[in-house]
């Protein structure tokens, strides 16, 4: 059973006072995950972090003592703003990536680790619907952990009390992003961490598991109880095991082959080509009609191959910024033309998109380099951060 209470705290940057949501107790079932994430829960809960709606610093808990370092300075930092407003990022996720940076400038690194670890969970729990951008944002995250977790070992710190089991999680992590080298390296590292107690024998059997599996280029989400029945004690079922992964392993890279190929960023222009006639045929209409527009993109971009996730982004920047649906597809198309190469894609719906985009060409712009790093079969989408480089998304009439 899950319970919480609301109690008052002070805003530790701004002294606001505030009532926020506490756990107080949290019952689970099961084992772990290999970091530690109990494994049958199904979301973090959002009582990891909070935020102060006036000046949004994010913590654990608000009140937090953060020693001679001023607060109300940190929050001002483009660095931290742009890790809280990212419009790619779940919403608990910013907030825990906040703190995680908030931590790091704080010398809290252990604090930083655990946050972007919890941070790569909230990111894991997008990628359900199995959509390409959000694993590609799960695994982006998971690299960040991993460099904090790697910055906390590095400064003789750990988030655990147990040798080597840091570098167990770390392992997982690694392997979970995809940088199965690197894997099996730090599970190397954390088996010369332990000694040959019983204590340590469940974190050597973890260690051991992440070896084989980071050699395997295995990046599921395993369990702790997996790793001992992998032990050496079970070499039965560990030969089993390792067939059974590998079997798994080959129909997910099938799998993600397919869906890398439907939504590829080729196959996404042509389906936009071959919708394009109802976009010019559309009526004007006001841009204040933000819900309309909406509803409308939404609609147009159904009939196409694009990602979910790229849809909803550009969505929410039309109900924020007050684009236009017919001119958001095309400044979408003209963007991905130029990143495709000229035999691959036919220009016969150029002139018409041109005319659409003509009266905001800064659409175009922003949306190209938006995609800037796009491929023919590889979506990347990277939005200007605040007060960062690059353009910042035009705003038309209108901003939420």
């Amino acid at each position: 059973m899950t319970l919480y209470a609301f109690r008052s705290v002070a805003c530790a940057s701004c002294g606001v006072t505030l009532k926020v949501q506490t756990l107080l107790s949290h019952t689970t079932h099961g084992g772990q995950d290999l970091d530690l994430r109990p494994s049958v829960q199904i979301t973090v809960d959002s009582t990891e972090a909070h935020e102060c709606p006036v000046c949004h610093f994010c913590a654990p808990e608000l009140d937090v003592d953060l020693g001679t370092v001023s607060p109300r300075l940190l929050v001002r930092d483009k660095d931290y703003q742009a890790r809280l407003a990212h419009p790619a990022h779940p919403e608990l996720a910013r907030r825990l990536m906040a703190w995680a940076w908030l931590a790091d400038a704080c010398g809290m690194r252990a604090a930083a680790a655990l946050s972007m670890l919890k941070a790569a969970w909230v990111c894991d729990d997008a990628t359900q619907g199995g959509d390409m951008a959000a694993r590609r944002m799960a695994l982006d995250i998971r690299q960040q952990a991993a460099k904090a977790f790697e910055a906390c070992l590095l400064a003789g710190e750990s988030p655990y009390r147990e040798r080597g089991l840091a570098q167990a999680v770390l392992a997982d992590v690694l392997r979970r992003a995809q940088c199965y080298d690197e894997a099996a390296n730090m599970a190397a590292v954390g088996l010369t961490q332990i000694g040959a107690e019983k204590e340590a024998e469940v974190v050597r059997d973890m260690l051991h598991f992440q070896w084989v599996l980071a050699h395997e280029r295995n990046d599921g989400r395993c369990t702790i109880a997996q790793a001992r029945a992998a032990g050496p004690g079970a070499p039965e079922r560990e030969a089993l095991r390792v067939q059974q992964q590998r079997e798994r392993a080959e129909k997910r890279a099938q799998e993600l082959h397919r869906e890398q190929i439907r939504t590829s960023p080729l196959k996404a222009f042509r389906s936009l080509q071959s919708s394009s006639l109802g976009v010019f045929q559309s009526p004007p209409v006001a841009r204040t009609d933000g819900a309309n527009e909406v509803q409308r993109f939404e609609a147009d971009m159904s009939m196409t191959t694009a990602p979910h996730q790229l849809v909803r982004i550009l969505s929410n920047s039309i109900g924020a910024y007050g684009w236009r649906a017919a001119q958001t597809k095309s400044a979408l198309a003209l963007a991905l033309m130029d990143r495709l190469p000229r035999e691959l894609v036919s220009v016969q719906y150029r002139d018409h998109w041109l005319q659409e985009c003509a009266d905001c060409p800064d659409l175009v712009d922003y949306l190209r380099h938006c995609l800037r790093n796009t491929t023919v079969i590889e979506w990347n989408y990277q939005p200007g951060q605040r007060d960062g480089p690059g353009p910042h998304p035009p705003v038309y009439g209108r901003s939420r």
